[in-house]
């Protein structure tokens, strides 16, 4: 109770000896209310002020009275509270505002603005950084059977997914979609106390790059396997994925799309630093970290099967691996709900009259789209320097695709 009624026939008595506007005014800070400084008398009559002398006077307070002040006094709490919780609030915001290094401008091709910034040298949404999930990421806690399934979005995460979901559960068919059997770390859904609350072994997907993964994975929790694809095809797989999306929905045409990769306006962004910080952490740590390429992959599914179940530690005969490169061929998840994403159609995530989600799957097919010398050149520009700064190289082809 925030006062004590001593009710007398139809009135209800308040004692103004200790109560008056300077007394409130002192002892009712927005955060803190005393509720002492509210007393009720037994007496039938109300005391006069002794600061005041009497300048009260004696009356009685009505019922409906000491009700009003009830009424404004709990406001002035809830008020408080609320005030208090918005400074905060406020003052979290500042802190976040100041981590992000620059906002980049909004790019008129995509439907809904979307609002990017360069956070820690990595480019991702504002939203991401404000509303805290950046730091829920660092603060994921690990355990060492964790399994972190990696890239630069559109170089393979799909396919690394299912092959590692296989080689974990004996190649077991699963009916379950791939974003609950692998849930994206970064991502909305499940979301972060969801996959906290997961237990056993967990498999978990990430397109961040190496520096913005969970702290416990820089003091070697867990296992990380990255994927990664030449950035020609890469770029294509982007521009075709940024049109699928609703929430996207980039209306530009492929040459400006271009443009923001090698200007780094994309998410997850800059490409040359994301593949390289992976491949260098794997060279030092060979025994926690495990780098895929993606051409590869399609050259010899068998042989980087057999590679990632080795680092796996994974009980994998020779038949199973066999089946499992049977089963997560191209064509064969291209059928498959469970990892065709065809159920974002019934959420609305992905427009209409768009080529699916699994479009080609295969090596080469930039030779389509980069067909324009000046789109060409930018490309060639983009590569040649990013190149030179690291020493990577990829491949552009292989014999066996289509």
């Amino acid at each position: 109770m925030l006062t004590r009624l001593i009710r007398r026939g139809s009135a209800y008595e308040v004692n103004f000896n200790r109560l008056s506007w300077s007394s409130l005014k002192n002892r009712f800070p927005m955060t803190n209310v005393p509720i002492r400084s509210l007393q009720l008398s037994s007496s039938a009559q109300m005391g006069a002020n002794k600061a005041a002398g009497a300048a009260f006077g004696k009356r009685t307070m009505p019922k409906n009275a000491v009700v009003s002040t009830f009424i404004n006094t709990t406001i002035l709490i809830l008020m408080g509270s609320v005030g208090s919780l918005l400074y905060h609030k406020y003052q979290q915001k500042q802190k976040r505002l100041a981590k992000i290094d620059r906002v980049l401008p909004v790019s008129p091709y995509f439907k809904a603005p979307l609002k990017l910034v360069m956070y820690r040298n990595t480019v991702v949404t504002e939203e991401m950084v404000l509303d805290g999930t950046a730091e829920r990421v660092e603060a994921f806690e690990t355990r060492p059977t964790d399994i972190f399934l990696t890239s630069f979005p559109k170089s393979g995460t799909t396919w690394l997914q299912e092959v590692v979901f296989r080689l974990c559960n004996q190649n077991q068919d699963s009916t379950e979609i791939l974003e609950d059997r692998v849930p994206y770390l970064e991502f909305p859904y499940p979301g972060i106390k969801d996959i906290s609350q997961r237990e056993g072994q967990r498999l978990i997907k990430s397109h961040l790059p190496l520096h913005l993964l969970p702290k416990g994975v820089w003091d070697g929790q867990g296992k990380v396997i990255y994927i990664y694809r030449n950035p020609k095809d890469v770029a294509v797989s982007y521009f075709h994925f940024a049109q699928l999306l609703s929430y996207l929905n980039f209306q530009g045409p492929f040459s400006r799309f271009v443009q923001l990769f090698v200007k780094d306006e994309i998410p997850y962004a800059p490409y040359f630093p994301h593949v390289n910080e992976y491949i260098q952490y794997s060279r030092d740590r060979p025994e926690q970290i495990l780098c895929i390429s993606y051409e590869d992959m399609k050259e010899n599914p068998e042989r980087e099967v057999r590679k990632i179940a080795k680092f796996l530690k994974a009980d994998a005969t020779d038949e199973m691996i066999e089946s499992i490169c049977e089963k997560t061929t191209f064509d064969a998840m291209k059928v498959n709900p469970a990892s065709n994403y065809q159920h974002w159609k019934t959420f609305g995530l992905v427009l209409p009259n768009r080529e699916p989600f699994m479009r080609k799957g295969i090596v080469g097919d930039h030779a389509n789209y980069f067909k324009d010398p000046f789109t060409q050149n930018e490309m060639d520009k983009f590569i040649e320097i990013g190149v030179k700064n690291t020493g990577l190289n990829f491949r552009y082809s292989i014999s066996n695709d289509n």
